[in-house]
Protein backbone atom coordinates (compact mmCIF):
# COMPACT_ATOMS: atom_id res chain seq x y z
CA UNK A 1 0.00 0.00 0.00
CA UNK A 2 1.48 3.42 -1.02
CA UNK A 3 0.82 6.55 0.85
CA UNK A 4 -2.70 8.12 0.55
CA UNK A 5 -2.74 11.68 -0.10
CA UNK A 6 -4.26 13.48 3.09
CA UNK A 7 -6.44 15.89 2.05
CA UNK A 8 -9.58 18.25 3.97
CA UNK A 9 -12.39 17.17 2.64
CA UNK A 10 -15.93 18.51 2.83
CA UNK A 11 -19.31 17.18 4.16
CA UNK A 12 -21.62 16.41 1.37
CA UNK A 13 -25.58 17.19 1.89
CA UNK A 14 -25.95 13.75 2.89
CA UNK A 15 -23.26 13.61 5.28
CA UNK A 16 -24.69 16.87 6.82
CA UNK A 17 -27.93 15.48 6.99
CA UNK A 18 -26.13 12.36 9.44
CA UNK A 19 -24.36 14.50 11.45
CA UNK A 20 -27.42 16.84 12.19
CA UNK A 21 -29.40 13.70 13.06
CA UNK A 22 -26.85 12.27 14.90
CA UNK A 23 -26.32 15.17 16.98
CA UNK A 24 -30.31 15.31 17.54
CA UNK A 25 -30.83 12.02 18.67
CA UNK A 26 -27.76 13.16 21.05
CA UNK A 27 -29.37 16.08 22.22
CA UNK A 28 -32.63 13.63 22.78
CA UNK A 29 -30.42 11.25 24.90
CA UNK A 30 -29.47 14.07 27.27
CA UNK A 31 -32.86 15.51 27.62
CA UNK A 32 -34.89 12.58 28.34
CA UNK A 33 -32.11 10.98 30.84
CA UNK A 34 -32.25 14.77 32.70
CA UNK A 35 -35.99 14.56 32.65
CA UNK A 36 -36.97 11.38 33.88
CA UNK A 37 -33.62 11.00 35.76
CA UNK A 38 -35.17 12.25 38.87
CA UNK A 39 -37.99 9.99 39.21
CA UNK A 40 -36.29 7.11 38.29
CA UNK A 41 -37.24 4.47 41.03
CA UNK A 42 -34.94 2.40 42.54
CA UNK A 43 -35.19 -0.65 40.76
CA UNK A 44 -35.43 -1.11 36.84
CA UNK A 45 -35.24 -3.57 34.27
CA UNK A 46 -32.39 -4.77 33.12
CA UNK A 47 -33.26 -7.30 30.52
CA UNK A 48 -36.21 -8.48 28.88
CA UNK A 49 -37.40 -11.99 27.62
CA UNK A 50 -38.10 -12.14 23.92
CA UNK A 51 -41.64 -11.44 24.96
CA UNK A 52 -40.73 -8.03 26.24
CA UNK A 53 -40.98 -8.51 29.55
CA UNK A 54 -38.67 -7.88 32.36
CA UNK A 55 -36.48 -10.80 33.81
CA UNK A 56 -34.28 -9.25 35.60
CA UNK A 57 -34.05 -5.96 37.67
CA UNK A 58 -31.31 -3.70 38.85
CA UNK A 59 -29.89 -0.19 39.37
CA UNK A 60 -31.92 1.90 36.89
CA UNK A 61 -30.27 4.80 37.17
CA UNK A 62 -26.73 3.05 36.28
CA UNK A 63 -28.88 1.41 33.11
CA UNK A 64 -29.77 4.78 31.99
CA UNK A 65 -26.62 6.54 32.07
CA UNK A 66 -24.93 3.52 30.53
CA UNK A 67 -27.80 3.30 27.33
CA UNK A 68 -26.95 7.20 27.75
CA UNK A 69 -23.51 7.58 28.09
CA UNK A 70 -23.31 4.66 25.47
CA UNK A 71 -25.32 6.70 22.99
CA UNK A 72 -22.96 10.21 23.75
CA UNK A 73 -19.79 7.45 23.55
CA UNK A 74 -20.30 6.30 19.83
CA UNK A 75 -21.16 10.32 19.11
CA UNK A 76 -17.74 11.41 20.36
CA UNK A 77 -15.78 8.17 18.74
CA UNK A 78 -17.75 8.67 14.89
CA UNK A 79 -17.05 12.30 15.26
CA UNK A 80 -13.24 11.65 15.83
CA UNK A 81 -13.05 8.57 13.28
CA UNK A 82 -14.96 10.79 10.45
CA UNK A 83 -12.17 13.23 10.59
CA UNK A 84 -9.32 10.69 9.23
CA UNK A 85 -11.18 8.83 6.50
CA UNK A 86 -7.37 8.62 4.99
CA UNK A 87 -6.46 6.20 7.45
CA UNK A 88 -9.74 3.71 6.47
CA UNK A 89 -9.64 0.53 4.50
CA UNK A 90 -11.04 0.64 1.36
CA UNK A 91 -11.01 -2.14 -1.20
CA UNK A 92 -9.06 -0.44 -4.23
CA UNK A 93 -6.63 2.19 -4.18
CA UNK A 94 -6.62 5.88 -3.29
CA UNK A 95 -5.00 7.94 -5.72
CA UNK A 96 -4.74 11.73 -6.10
CA UNK A 97 -7.67 11.73 -8.44
CA UNK A 98 -10.04 9.40 -6.62
CA UNK A 99 -9.09 10.14 -3.03
CA UNK A 100 -11.15 13.68 -2.97
CA UNK A 101 -14.34 11.98 -3.78
CA UNK A 102 -14.02 8.68 -2.04
CA UNK A 103 -13.05 10.50 1.36
CA UNK A 104 -15.91 12.49 1.20
CA UNK A 105 -17.97 9.22 0.50
CA UNK A 106 -16.25 7.41 3.68
CA UNK A 107 -17.14 10.48 5.99
CA UNK A 108 -20.70 10.06 4.45
CA UNK A 109 -21.21 6.34 5.49
CA UNK A 110 -19.71 7.34 8.96
CA UNK A 111 -21.72 9.89 9.53
CA UNK A 112 -24.74 7.74 8.64
CA UNK A 113 -23.72 4.67 10.39
CA UNK A 114 -23.26 7.49 13.68
CA UNK A 115 -26.83 8.91 13.11
CA UNK A 116 -27.90 5.03 13.16
CA UNK A 117 -26.32 4.11 16.21
CA UNK A 118 -26.80 6.94 18.07
CA UNK A 119 -30.81 6.74 17.29
CA UNK A 120 -30.51 3.41 18.57
CA UNK A 121 -29.54 3.72 22.07
CA UNK A 122 -31.84 6.82 22.44
CA UNK A 123 -34.54 4.62 21.26
CA UNK A 124 -33.35 2.05 24.15
CA UNK A 125 -33.10 4.83 26.64
CA UNK A 126 -36.69 5.88 25.68
CA UNK A 127 -38.44 2.68 25.89
CA UNK A 128 -36.45 1.50 29.17
CA UNK A 129 -37.32 5.25 30.47
CA UNK A 130 -41.35 4.34 29.60
CA UNK A 131 -40.98 1.16 31.20
CA UNK A 132 -43.11 -0.60 28.58
CA UNK A 133 -41.94 -2.93 26.26
CA UNK A 134 -44.62 -2.98 23.31
CA UNK A 135 -44.20 -4.84 20.03
CA UNK A 136 -42.49 -1.72 18.68
CA UNK A 137 -40.09 -2.43 20.60
CA UNK A 138 -39.45 -5.68 19.41
CA UNK A 139 -39.28 -4.43 16.01
CA UNK A 140 -36.40 -1.82 16.78
CA UNK A 141 -33.63 -4.52 16.55
CA UNK A 142 -34.80 -5.90 12.99
CA UNK A 143 -35.42 -1.88 11.85
CA UNK A 144 -32.03 -1.12 12.93
CA UNK A 145 -30.47 -3.82 11.40
CA UNK A 146 -32.56 -3.18 8.32
CA UNK A 147 -32.09 0.64 7.84
CA UNK A 148 -27.79 -0.27 8.65
CA UNK A 149 -28.08 -2.99 5.46
CA UNK A 150 -29.83 -0.26 3.34
CA UNK A 151 -26.73 2.02 4.07
CA UNK A 152 -24.11 -0.49 3.14
CA UNK A 153 -25.56 -1.82 -0.16
CA UNK A 154 -25.82 1.76 -0.97
CA UNK A 155 -21.69 2.49 0.08
CA UNK A 156 -21.07 -1.40 -1.01
CA UNK A 157 -21.26 -0.76 -4.98
CA UNK A 158 -17.46 -0.38 -6.16
CA UNK A 159 -16.64 3.20 -7.21
CA UNK A 160 -13.40 3.98 -8.15
CA UNK A 161 -13.77 7.57 -9.13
Amino acid sequence: MGKRPSIAVRLSPAGWAGEALAAAGAVAVIIWGMLAWIRLPGLGPTHFALNGSPDSWGNARATVALLGGGALGAYALFSVLGRYPHVFNYPWPITAENAARQYQMARTLVAAVKAELVWWLAELEREYLSLRMSSLTILVGPLVLAVTLVVWIIYAKPSEG
